[in-house]
């Protein structure tokens, strides 16, 4: 995947203003993650694709954490087409 992103980031110019150490970084990070999913899926026998797949998941899992997070300062909250505030009222 970051050979592909390398390759494809080869034959682009890069945009004005986007700092390319900090991509380099970026990309030395993602590939080490994988790499050692790669390792832990061979220990424990898992399929090798889940270590490929990893990075999409925490892409998705951090997506959902920021949409929860809008969804609670929005103030309300709906499960079943039934909306809940985010401060009950106290019954008297």
């Amino acid at each position: 995947m970051v050979l592909a992103w390398s390759g494809f980031a080869a034959f682009n110019p890069v945009p004005a203003g986007v700092n390319t150490v900090a991509v380099g970084w970026a990309a030395i990070a993602v590939a080490l993650m994988i790499v050692q999913r790669l390792i832990l899926a061979g220990w424990s026998r898992t399929p090798l694709w889940t270590a490929v797949l990893h990075p999409l998941a925490l892409l998705a899992v951090t997506a959902l954490q920021w949409h929860s997070f809008g969804i609670h300062l929005s103030g309300q909250r709906a499960w079943k087409g039934r909306i809940q505030r985010s401060t009950p009222s106290v019954a008297a």
